[in-house]
């Protein structure tokens, strides 16, 4: 005699797999879905089934020999990842883009960190006395650095430049900028200081 839809086989409790008919359209067995899914996307009743754990071997093997290989290629690196904070760096000064930003000859843009200096640019500067001040800031800045060997600590990246703290002769380059008057103090979170009087 057929079981109907919803019997309980005996011996059986609710939530275990029961058998269906023989129906080819209809799985031999239904898994009653508690609402909780392993980590292999399987739903589970209270306990893990033998089935899913097959799924979860499979992959946990393969996911540990990939972190495995990336950790053993990161560890063996000889270039160490440009703009990392707490990085210490040095290189030569190539080129001055404005009085709190150059670039090294290793193409590594740097943003000195904790200064704002004004900008050489109209569409940048908020006014034209800026960019007059901007520009004047630029030539010391390019007075004091260009081909000049720089040591740095990374603290962050902005706009696609290392931020840091730049040393010159082992003296803060920050500190002198904002001491000749060319730049000021810009703590973190702070607005930006006006250049516009």
């Amino acid at each position: 005699m057929p079981r109907e839809e919803g019997a309980h086989a005996p011996g059986k409790k609710v939530g275990d797999a029961v058998a269906g008919p023989a129906d080819p359209a209809r799985p031999a067995a239904r898994e009653v879905r508690s609402g909780r899914q392993s980590i292999c996307g399987r739903f589970t009743a209270d306990a893990v089934q033998p089935r899913q754990l097959a799924c979860c071997t499979a992959i946990i093997p393969s996911m540990l020999r990939v972190l495995s290989i990336l950790a053993l290629a990161a560890a063996t690196s000889a270039t160490p990842i440009a703009g990392a904070a707490g990085d210490d760096g040095s290189g030569r000064v190539a080129w001055v883009t404005d009085g709190d930003t150059f670039r090294l000859e290793s193409g590594e843009r740097i943003r000195i960190a904790g200064i704002d200096a004004p900008e050489t640019h109209r569409d940048q500067a908020r006014c034209a006395g800026e960019v007059t001040l901007g520009l004047r800031a630029k030539d010391r800045a390019t007075t004091l650095l260009a081909g000049r060997d720089v040591t740095f600590r990374r603290v962050g990246r902005s706009y696609s430049r290392t931020v840091a703290e730049v040393f010159l002769d082992g003296h803060d380059l920050g500190t002198e900028l904002v001491r000749i008057g060319v730049a000021a103090w810009w703590p973190r979170g702070r607005p930006k200081p006006s250049w516009c009087g």
